[in-house]
């Protein structure tokens, strides 16, 4: 019997290179392939296609995923942080293509909104944008230092901040403007693959009532919270995270499509 196809998705800010670890991990029980939504944008972009959609039609990411990753066969998507709101975009669009959804450390809308209180100020995102013009080191390094918290060492900080200096601002300025203006909420009933929500209790990025809003609308989930879990999950806890999806798919009540 071949292994599923699994597809990880990382978010903001970083590159697939953030996902080794797990994919490694995964590499016994899936086929697994990874991109991030930087990668998605700058395919996009590449391609010559127009950045803009509407807000009731898929974003640019959520199409270029299908496109790269998603139309060769059906996949499980993993989506970490603003991953996670593509994996859930393209989860109520190419229903046929995407048969579960892992979601670590997501939401259905990165910013506070009406009677939506779990959520970064809109003009939070906007500082994060003037600051990627005006001290891009000391914007990415505040917001690495929030994901990461204490689980990794100031040399590893450092290091993934000269990583993330190496990514074009213009295309980080569009994941921002995605993260201020998309909100997912009114999907989550409509998407109807079972979902594995993974969320960290000391996540600084996402606060963990983003995880139970998910949990309360969308139509399939499960949720796991870790007690001492930072936003970067996926590093934190590889091991515990293969151990929850390896149930997660053998799930007989929950079959896929």
């Amino acid at each position: 019997m071949s292994k599923p196809q699994m597809v990880l998705v990382s978010g903001w800010g970083q590159t697939a290179k953030v996902l080794l670890p797990l994919a490694e991990q995964l590499e016994p029980i899936t086929a697994v392939k990874t991109t991030s939504v930087y990668d998605l944008g700058q395919a996009w972009k590449n391609a010559g296609r127009d950045a803009l959609s509407s807000a009731d039609e898929p974003s640019h990411y959520a199409q270029q995923l299908r496109v790269s990753e998603l139309e060769t066969q059906a996949s499980i998507v993993l989506g970490w942080s603003m991953g996670a709101m593509v994996a859930l975009e393209a989860a109520r669009a190419y229903p046929k293509l995407v048969q579960r959804l892992i979601l670590v450390a997501g939401c259905g809308s990165f910013c506070s909104r009406e009677a939506y209180p779990p959520g970064a100020n809109e003009a939070s995102v906007e500082e994060m944008r003037r600051g990627l013009v005006d001290a891009p080191e000391a914007t990415l390094r505040l917001f690495l230092s929030n994901v990461y918290r204490r689980s990794v060492t100031r040399d590893e900080l450092a290091h993934k901040t000269s990583q993330a200096l190496d990514l074009d601002c213009n295309e980080l300025d569009r994941g921002l403007e995605y993260l201020k203006t998309r909100d997912l909420r009114p999907l989550l009933p409509e998407v109807d693959q079972p979902a594995l929500i993974v969320h960290g209790q000391l996540d600084r990025v996402i606060p963990v009532a983003a995880a139970g809003y998910l949990h309360e609308h969308l139509q399939r989930p499960e949720l796991h919270l870790f007690s001492e879990g930072t936003h970067a999950l996926c590093e934190q806890y590889p091991q515990e995270l293969l151990e929850l999806i390896r149930g997660f798919l053998a799930d007989d009540e929950q079959p896929f499509h």
